[in-house]
């Protein structure tokens, strides 16, 4: 604490080796990084353009100023003071980059519960030289200032999203006026936390989930939490589902990097001989009133460019350079399904498949043998 500010005195760093013959040893242990006050929101990591490479982002408590490290090979190689110009005097809420990095959005508040004061603040981020430019400042003079102010990007880092106490925003990030509207109002909802405490589910921080593409979290006082169904859609269609799931009582949650971020493909910083080679991926949701209209949502990563959609059911396969739409197929009939989704760019390309059953019931042998589906994700 340093007057009535919670805050991190120094930013520290230990090295443990670890190998099959030991239980770990200590290399380095606790070495200053940083000496300086630090906002609590904690480190925000984002690959160097080389794909390898990580950038650290954190900054100084109640001050306009930015620390931006570079790790390579767990190595720190460079240590960069940036001054951000807006956040004087701020607490920060939530800090976060796009997933294809090329973003930096915070959210800070003015520390006092009867501010009427709160900032969210748009970068540009070059990942080669961890150059911020300031795209643009969204500011709020209301009653709800205060309150837990959250930020997150689409996951085809088209779209911004800004979530305030009664509001859920989108700002569209190819709008050079970067302008927002409203994709969401609170609907006055309100949830039993514990015994006779009741408490209203208003909207608050915020977390892009690598899988399910997208959720959204509340602040500590609340029950529950809602979640954009289909983030990369423009205005309403973006489909926030409100109180749609309930979580335990929570302060704040952690923000993590993109581990599927590859290199810039051509740029001066592409010298390590690695290529964003694609990996298909989607998921599929059922139409509740015509169970034949299936919704299939695109999750492939590393860049693909292209798509072929097979539905299983003997029709034409249907193509597509857009990643980021959901594409709606009805079958003619119940029965299993085998949907393949191939995704291609110029380094390569790979195909995922999933069955599906449309009114009929999964066999003996399918219920006693599910198929698991396990990603691993080494960072060298």
């Amino acid at each position: 604490m340093i007057g009535n500010y919670v805050c991190s005195q120094n930013m520290l760093s230990s090295t443990i080796k670890i190998n099959r013959q030991s239980e770990g040893i200590i290399k380095n242990k606790e070495q200053i990084v940083i000496s300086d006050t630090l906002q609590v929101t904690g480190l925000n990591a984002v690959k160097h353009a080389n794909g390898v490479d990580w950038w650290l982002a954190s900054s100084e408590l109640l001050n306009s100023n930015y620390y931006l490290l570079l790790l390579k090979n767990t190595e720190l190689v460079k240590t960069i003071h940036l001054n951000s110009g807006e956040f004087l005097n701020n607490i920060i809420n939530q800090q976060i980059f796009s997933p294809n990095g090329e973003y930096l959005a915070v959210s800070s508040v003015y520390p006092h519960i009867d501010s009427l004061s709160s900032t969210v603040s748009l970068f540009k981020f070059n990942r080669a030289t961890g150059q911020f430019t300031v795209l643009k400042y969204f500011k709020y003079f209301d009653e709800y200032a205060y309150d837990g102010l959250g930020v997150a990007f689409s996951p085809n880092s088209k779209l911004l999203y800004i979530s305030r106490r009664k509001e859920i925003l989108q700002v569209d990030l190819s709008d050079s006026a970067l302008s927002t509207q409203v994709v969401a109002e609170y609907d006055g909802f309100v949830g039993n936390v514990t015994g006779n405490l009741v408490a209203s589910t208003y909207f608050g921080f915020m977390q892009k989930h690598q899988m399910v593409e997208f959720m959204v979290r509340l602040q500590a006082q609340d029950s529950d939490t809602y979640f954009i169904n289909k983030p990369n859609l423009k205005g309403r269609a973006c489909d926030v589902r409100q109180h749609a799931i309930e979580i335990s009582l929570h302060a704040n949650i952690p923000t993590f990097p993109n581990y599927r971020l590859g290199p810039i493909d051509g740029s001066e910083s592409d010298s390590l001989g690695i290529d964003n080679i694609p990996v298909a991926e989607f998921r599929y949701d059922q139409d509740t009133i015509n169970y034949h209209s299936i919704d299939f949502t695109n999750l492939s990563w590393y860049e693909p460019e292209e798509f072929w959609w097979d539905w299983g059911d003997g029709s034409q396969p249907y193509y597509t350079t857009v990643w980021d739409t959901s594409i709606i197929h009805t079958y003619a009939k119940d029965g299993i399904y085998e949907v393949c989704l191939r995704a291609k760019n110029k380094n390569g390309e790979s195909t995922k498949c999933k069955k599906i059953n449309i009114g009929t019931t999964t066999t003996k042998d399918e219920a006693d043998n599910p198929l698991i589906d396990i990603t691993l994700s080494l960072i060298q």
